[in-house]
């Protein structure tokens, strides 16, 4: 029986052929409940596509009617700088994308620049500093009050509070290094003492020495190897 009753079944032909690909890759024999379920993680993933390439079709042909951009009125959707929700009054898709209100009028009023959009390596966002460095509020509010390091802030769309802080790059030059020298190392397979394979994440500074990977950036001078439990 097909588990997903909207997705039609897998011609003989398909499997087939699906058997043979997973098997050259893999190097090894797929048996048939395995073969099943990749048949139909292939399926749903091709009608997820399909869907998503109809939406975007729908909305540029909207953008084409209101060229300045247009509220989103259907749910489910996150705004493409902060990961937020956006729809409805809360949204605002154009050229650019979908943005909300906030990382919108933080755009019109130039606090950040759009440019961001389309280039997520040429900033670092607060949590991402804490996860990468280990930087939490405390010694980035002391830097920023130091001079060492500059931030950037989008407020609410009210004005008032704040809803994202950003560090961009370009205004932490040789100091912040590009995300991309960050992207060493993560899984790593283990084996439990009861002999079961699992998989842990290790951050960059696992893999190479901390110093020396990032000794032409500013950053690297304020690094220091600490216990665990500190």
């Amino acid at each position: 029986m097909n588990r997903y009753p909207n997705k039609r079944a897998s011609t003989d032909e398909e499997l087939q052929k699906l058997k043979e690909s997973i098997e050259k890759e893999r190097g090894r024999l797929i048996d048939e409940e395995n073969l099943s379920k990749s048949a139909d993680f292939i399926h749903i993933l091709a009608d997820i596509i399909v869907s998503n390439t109809l939406e975007e079709a729908s909305r540029l042909q909207k953008l084409e009617e209101y060229p300045k951009g247009f509220h989103l009125d259907k749910t489910g959707y996150t705004c493409i700088i902060c990961d937020r929700p956006a729809s409805g009054d809360n949204s605002w898709y154009d050229s650019h994308g979908l943005k909300c209100m906030a990382c919108q009028q933080a755009i019109n009023k130039k606090i950040i620049p759009v440019s961001i959009i389309k280039n997520k390596d040429s900033y670092y966002t607060s949590t991402h500093l804490e996860i990468s460095f280990n930087l939490d509020w405390k010694i980035r509010k002391r830097w920023i009050k130091q001079g060492i390091l500059k931030d950037r802030i989008i407020p609410e769309k009210d004005g008032k509070g704040v809803h994202l802080q950003l560090f961009l790059l370009k205004d932490n030059k040789g100091f912040l290094p590009p995300p991309k020298k960050l992207r060493v190392g993560g899984w790593v397979k283990e084996i439990t003492p009861d002999g079961r394979e699992e998989y842990a994440f290790y951050p960059w500074y696992c893999f190479v020495d901390p110093i020396e990977h990032l000794k032409e950036y500013g950053i690297s001078q304020y690094f220091r190897w600490v216990k665990a439990d500190e």
